[in-house]
């Protein structure tokens, strides 16, 4: 039996060559069938991404528009309602005005009807307690006389 000693890590001879040819065909069918479709692969998702945040940015600055539009809006009409509301209370309190004025007329009316109906009683019951003292005074100096006056 032969032992061989071989103290050399690579050994050049035509298994090498073989070796070699295996790895860069190896390499060149790994680089047709997995890597350039990964990478295929991977620039389409880039490209996808960066059209995605593209999106993204737009529709946040339409959002943004969108709401500084509404934002607009809500104060113009915020401030359309205040002056309807400021209209509302300026004609309400008019009509409280106009209708405060008409019951103090009213007031005023009946209180000088009032007023006309107590002095006609007033002046009715004078001329009936006239009426009546005259009647007492014929009778008291009819009594006290003993006679009736010329009256």
């Amino acid at each position: 039996m032969q032992i061989i000693e071989n103290i050399a890590l690579i050994t050049i001879n035509e298994t090498l060559i073989f070796q070699l040819l295996s790895f860069f065909l190896f390499v060149f069918i790994l680089n047709r069938i997995m890597i350039r479709p990964l990478k295929r692969v991977m620039n389409e998702r880039e490209s996808l991404l960066e059209r995605i945040s593209g999106e993204i940015s737009t529709t946040e600055k339409n959002f943004d528009e969108i709401s500084h539009e509404i934002e607009a809006q809500e104060n113009a009409a915020r401030n359309a309602a205040y002056k309807i509301r400021n209209q509302i209370e300026n004609s309400g309190q008019q009509a409280a005005d106009e209708i405060l004025a008409q019951a103090r007329k009213d007031i005023d009316a009946q209180k000088a009807k009032a007023h006309e109906h107590m002095m006609a009683r007033l002046e009715a019951a004078r001329q009936e307690i006239q009426k009546e003292a005259a009647v007492i005074s014929d009778r008291m100096i009819a009594s006290l006389l003993g006679r009736r006056s010329a009256s």
